[in-house]
């Protein structure tokens, strides 16, 4: 039934959803029983299952970036979606998330998520990492751990959260930024 419509989907979701309703008959999983629970067009089996297994564990089989798109392709002609990673779990986290603009550029929004999560499961408070933050936008251990860990959202994060975070001193970035050096070779 997944695949009842062949015509509509492009080959490269037909791939990914055959590899993963492969995976689950080996693993002795049923798709109807994993999209039972239906509700509000989405199923909570399915996401969880999908979610768990973009996360990198070693110890479960993954899949491909792309399986989550390609199902939710051929899925909306059955009337089920599969959201993408939760959000973050503490109330501080949770509001952070929740000040991300939805009409951001997804991969944006994305990274900046990521981070978010990142810092919640490191057990490090908001509060703590953003202090400063009024008198420049770029609170010094935030910057710090977004140059150090996750260079790449810092971009998202200043878009998203009003951040002004810059590139480690003499980074890529950094170079990049200010341009080339007005003291030539002597």
């Amino acid at each position: 039934m997944l695949l009842a419509n062949r015509a509509a989907l492009a080959s490269s979701c037909r791939h990914y959803i055959s590899r993963f309703l492969c995976q689950l008959e080996v693993e002795g999983l049923c798709w109807s029983v994993l999209t039972a629970d239906c509700c509000n067009r989405r199923s909570p089996a399915l996401e969880r299952l999908i979610n768990e297994r973009l996360q990198n564990d070693p110890a479960i089989e993954p899949v491909h970036r792309s399986t989550r798109n390609a199902l939710n392709a051929a899925t909306d002609l059955l009337g089920i979606r599969v959201r993408g990673p939760e959000v973050p779990k503490t109330p501080e986290y949770e509001q952070l998330f929740d000040q991300i603009p939805k009409t951001m550029y997804s991969a944006l929004r994305s990274k900046a998520a990521d981070f978010l999560r990142f810092a919640e499961a490191q057990g490090l408070r908001w509060a703590d990492l953003a202090q400063d933050r009024e008198d420049s936008g770029r609170p010094p251990l935030l910057e710090s751990l977004v140059n150090q860990m996750m260079p790449n959202a810092r971009n998202a994060l200043n878009q998203a959260l009003g951040l002004q975070l810059r590139p480690a001193a003499g980074s890529a970035a950094a170079v990049a930024i200010a341009g080339p050096s007005s003291a030539g070779p002597t």
